[in-house]
């Protein structure tokens, strides 16, 4: 049998000071941001989630034709639509897909009543982005459409354009999808 000759647990020699040959090393394991990476998952979403506007729009007392604009949270329903381009800048380069709007009419509509909801680029329609709203009818309705890149820089709006409505009451909210 060989000699065993003990290592102090504290230094790593033998009991006359002298250090012994080093061992083998053993295999590593998975480690950190090297280590396994495992099955791939699902693919994620293919969108990027929706933007969001409301606004009581307002309409031409004599029943003219009026442009107003829709808001993001912070007016809502309860106030009025701004009358100004509110020109929503791009942070990030994105893409933009679809428009979808409800109509709340709280009154009856005139028989020449009409309301378009339009998305502008810069000050510019973008093609496909229109939902007209003719006699008598509400509620919602979707424009498959897009998508449309936004670079960084460009600014957006959704734009609203009555005629034929001399009573307020009208509530429009609208979603356009963000990839």
């Amino acid at each position: 049998m060989a000699d065993i000759t003990k290592i102090s647990p504290d230094c790593g020699e033998d009991d006359r000071g002298e250090r012994g040959e080093r061992g083998k090393r053993g295999k590593r394991g998975h480690r950190g941001h090297r280590g396994h990476d495992g099955p791939p998952g699902p693919p994620g979403s293919s969108s990027g989630g929706l933007l969001k506007f409301s606004g009581a729009v307002t309409v031409d007392s004599e029943g003219a034709l009026f442009v107003s604009f829709l808001a993001d949270t912070g007016f809502g329903p309860a106030g009025p639509t701004p009358i100004n381009a509110l020109n929503y800048p791009v942070a990030v380069v994105h893409s933009l897909r679809n428009l979808a709007t409800n109509i709340l009419i709280n009154t009856i509509a005139p028989p020449t009543g009409t309301i378009s909801i339009r998305l502008l680029q810069d000050g510019a329609p973008v093609p496909g982005f229109l939902i007209n709203y003719g006699v008598g009818e509400s509620g919602i309705k979707v424009v498959l459409a897009g998508p449309v890149e936004y670079p960084i820089g460009s600014t957006f709006d959704l734009e609203v354009t009555t005629s034929g409505f001399a009573a307020t009451g009208i509530v429009v909210t609208a979603t356009v999808g963000v990839e």
